[in-house]
């Protein structure tokens, strides 16, 4: 899969990733209340979609997958916690939907596999890297199901964590009108009048890129991982055998008050390249680290900025009163249904 996400490649999939942002946010209504941490999760699982499927994927069978993860994800972290696995085995409501919802998602999946196999040749996507995989012996390639499997974490993996962070992202420009003023600033000045951003405008949104590096700082979605001891080893002054199991969390490490002056405070200039350098190596962790660390980083950075930029130029979210906002640590860091009021804005 790893070249399916250099930067060369991801660059053909920003026109994918606008689309993703505006086919959501057109149906908003001036004035009117959405739920900005449902319409971020539907943006990336759109432009999800149609990386791994390209043009061999409908707007219905989309809107299915997206209808299917938000059961899954709500079931899964479930499933996660519960002990023993006896609490997925009861056939309470929850269960239910969560079973209808896998089974669906995995049927449509397998639909679009086998359609897929036929027709390779039309296709320059991910599934169609993962289909033609082999190993050095015959008939040593991916079946469907495990294709399908491949596809399901894909699917995951690209939707919620990403989601979650251009939620929080909102929630904290919104509440921090200083930020906002700069962000509409610098978009007004770099996409001069155009409405929408394209990836050769990154490089200039320099503001934008240290406000989404802050979100993951203060709410980075994998806010817990796990790692297994290969040999027996020692951690913190603490022997550890081989084969342990080790949870470290980036949202403890980022709040870190001896890594990070004033660790409570949203300050993207704490990320310009003259105060960045003294950041430690290892302090700042989002995507995890080493061999183990994200294969999507550069993707889904880029999907962020290109749909942070095209919410700046289109839009001025305001909190509903009363609201209130909180983590919510499940499989990622969500903010939970977050109510917000859209207001057209025109480039300053």
């Amino acid at each position: 899969m790893q070249p399916a996400f250099t930067r060369e490649r991801v660059g053909v999939h920003a026109a994918d990733m606008v689309h993703g942002i505006t086919a959501v946010t057109d149906a908003w209504q001036p004035g009117r209340t959405v739920d900005v941490s449902a319409a971020m999760q539907s943006v990336t699982a759109r432009v999800t979609a149609r990386t791994l499927f390209s043009t061999s994927i409908g707007d219905q069978d989309v809107t299915d997958i997206q209808h299917c993860l938000v059961v899954l994800f709500s079931g899964v972290y479930r499933r996660m916690t519960a002990p023993l696995g006896l609490w997925e085995k009861l056939p309470t409501p929850g269960n239910r939907r969560f079973r209808a919802a896998h089974d669906r998602l995995r049927g449509l999946i397998h639909r679009i596999v086998r359609t897929h196999r036929r027709t390779a040749d039309a296709h320059d996507d991910l599934l169609t890297a993962l289909a033609a995989a082999h190993g050095d012996g015959p008939g040593d390639s991916l079946s469907d199901r495990e294709l399908c499997d491949q596809v399901m974490t894909l699917l995951v993996a690209g939707t919620e964590p990403t989601g979650h962070a251009l939620a929080w992202a909102v929630h904290l420009i919104a509440t921090h009108p200083e930020v906002e003023a700069r962000l509409h600033a610098e978009t007004d000045r770099v996409l001069a009048g155009r409405r929408l951003p394209e990836l050769a405008d990154l490089p200039r949104l320099e503001y934008t890129g240290r406000v989404f590096t802050e979100v993951l700082r203060l709410y980075p979605p994998g806010w817990m991982f796990t790692r297994t001891t290969t040999c027996e080893t020692e951690l913190a002054g603490r022997a550890l055998p081989r084969g342990a199991d080790v949870l470290y969390s980036p949202y403890a490490l980022h709040r870190d008050p001896r890594l990070f002056a004033e660790p409570g405070i949203f300050d993207p200039d704490r990320w310009h390249p003259d105060r960045a350098r003294s950041v430690p190596r290892g302090a700042f962790i989002p995507f995890g680290a080493g061999n183990r660390k994200c294969i999507g980083e550069h993707f889904g950075t880029v999907e962020a900025l290109l749909a942070l930029s095209t919410l700046c130029a289109r839009w001025r979210l305001r909190p509903v009163p009363g609201a209130e906002v909180r983590p919510r640590p499940e499989t990622t860091l969500g903010t939970g249904p977050l109510p917000m009021l859209a207001h057209p804005r025109a480039p300053g």
